[in-house]
Parts: C-alpha cells; sequence; structure tokens
C-alpha cells in the first residue's frame, strides 16, 4: 500500500525547495550577511578606539548613535532570520556568532599577551604567580632597593608583598593558567558566558532570543574588549549567569544539586 497522505511542509521550506538559485549564489547569499555582520562589529571597535577621549556625555552619545546605526541592520537580518520558526531551513544558526566572538577575540588578546594596560592586571597576574608558587604571598623588597620602583595596587605590609583584590580571580588564574596560556583564560571565560546567556534566554523564551541574545553580545565592543586582558569582569559574570542558570534548573527539576551550585558559583563570584 502507498499512502497518498503528503507531508506538510512550512512556506519557508517551499521556498528554498522551488528556488532556482545556483548553490554557489545562495552560498553567497547566507554568507553575505555574516561578512557585513562582522564588519559592523570592526566598525564597532574602530568607534569605541576613536571615542576614547573622555567621558563628556556628548561623545559618548554621538559614540552610541553610530554603533546603533552599524548594528542595527545586522539586528533586523537576525529577526528577519528566525521569524520563519525553529524548524524552518532558513533559521538562523548561533554558532556563526561563537565563531564570529573568536574571530575576533582570541587575535587581539594574543596581540596583546605581553603587555598590561591596567593597573588591576599587574595585581592580579602577581597574586597569581604567587598561588601558582604555593605561597600566600611574596617576600617584600629590601629597603634600599624599594625606591627604585613602585606598582599600583599591590600592598606591602610588614615583611609581605601582595595584591590587594579578592583572591578569586588571581587563584582562578592560577589554576586555568596551569592548562591554558593566561592570554587565553579571558576569552575561554566569553565563549562560556556567551553559552550560558543563550541557554538562560532558551529555556526561558525560546531559541530566536537567545540567538538574538548571543548575537548583542558578540556584537558588543565593551563585552569584547572585556574578554581581553586580565580583568576580572568575565569570570565574575560568568560565576553570576551560572548561578542563574542553576537557578532556573533548580526551579523547573526540583534537583537540590543546582540549588547546591547556585550557592557555591554565588560564593565564587563575591571572592572575585
Amino acid at each position: 500500500m502507498v499512502s497518498s497522505e503528503k507531508k506538510q511542509i512550512s512556506p519557508a521550506e517551499e521556498r528554498v525547495l522551488t528556488s532556482s538559485t545556483p548553490p554557489r549564489a545562495a552560498l553567497a547569499s547566507r554568507l553575505a550577511p555574516y561578512v557585513l555582520l562582522s564588519l559592523s562589529v570592526i566598525g564597532c571597535i574602530a568607534l569605541s578606539i576613536v571615542f576614547t577621549t573622555g567621558y563628556d556625555s556628548r561623545t559618548k552619545l554621538i559614540q552610541l548613535a553610530l554603533q546603533t546605526i552599524l548594528v542595527a541592520p545586522a539586528l533586523l537580518w537576525v529577526l528577519r532570520q528566525t521569524a520563519d520558526g525553529e524548524n524552518s531551513p532558513t533559521r538562523l544558526r548561533v554558532a556563526p556568532f561563537f565563531l564570529l566572538f573568536a574571530v575576533i577575540v582570541v587575535p587581539i588578546s594574543w596581540r596583546v599577551r605581553h603587555g598590561v594596560y591596567n593597573g588591576d592586571e599587574s595585581a592580579y597576574l602577581f597574586q597569581a604567580k604567587i598561588f601558582r608558587s604555593f605561597h600566600a604571598y611574596a617576600q617584600r623588597p629590601r629597603i634600599e632597593v624599594q625606591g627604585e620602583f613602585a606598582f599600583k595596587h599591590h600592598v606591602m605590609f610588614k615583611d609581605r608583598w601582595f595584591g590587594k583584590y579578592p583572591p578569586g580571580w588571581p587563584a582562578l588564574l592560577a589554576l586555568l593558567g596551569s592548562v591554558l596560556p593566561y592570554w587565553l583564560i579571558s576569552p575561554m571565560l566569553g565563549l562560556l558566558l556567551l553559552w550560558l546567556v543563550y541557554e538562560i534566554s532558551r529555556r526561558l523564551y525560546d531559541t530566536r532570543t537567545g540567538t538574538v541574545a548571543v548575537f548583542l553580545m558578540a556584537c558588543s565592543p565593551f563585552f569584547l574588549f572585556s574578554c581581553v586582558g586580565f580583568m576580572s569582569h568575565i569570570a565574575c559574570a560568568v560565576f553570576v549567569a551560572l548561578a542563574t542558570f542553576s537557578l532556573l534548573m533548580s526551579i523547573r527539576t526540583h534537583q537540590s544539586g543546582y540549588f547546591v551550585l547556585m550557592f557555591a558559583a554565588l560564593a565564587i563570584a563575591f571572592l572575585v
């Protein structure tokens, strides 16, 4: 017996099946928006570099307006691509935005790996190296040579020398630094944060919302720059997002393990 029933297809699938566009042209059509999106992100980063001349409100508003003009077309494209539903063959995938983040952040992080551009980073790295030597503090330099150098955000108390910040982030740097180069830690945490935001958004709303959330983060110069270097912001955000995700999962599954993970993540976030 041959069934006469026909499989129901969505309007988006029908457009794909009936399209006469050559394969190469179709591929170029699919890749072009990603190229334009990458260029818009690069433009936003360039604007952030150009407008680093103070904190006056007018300059910041101009920067925000220009960045909005650059990103708005890409955002409209994202919303249009996701409008056909999650089962559509033209549905926008979230993976390219993770790739976009990595392609932008990893090379920049590698390029500045030998430099420290903030006094906080110096204190974090100094304390991390102390922890890696299995000590809580370094020996204070002799008084005769202390006038030859100076460090911001370092503390010299009695015969001890250590960073002034909480130990969470230096300890995490020391731990991850045993398996990863220091310059790669923040980009990897940035990818983890993107995934957590995607999962939280997907579970609270839908896949489309998760994709848009990742897109907006991947297009944010502030987020991209925060994932370069050795500042603690991204690590703290990861643990806060992990606590949020654990709370959401504990409410849905009623498993006590997620509550324990939530409180542990919050405790580490406070230490970071």
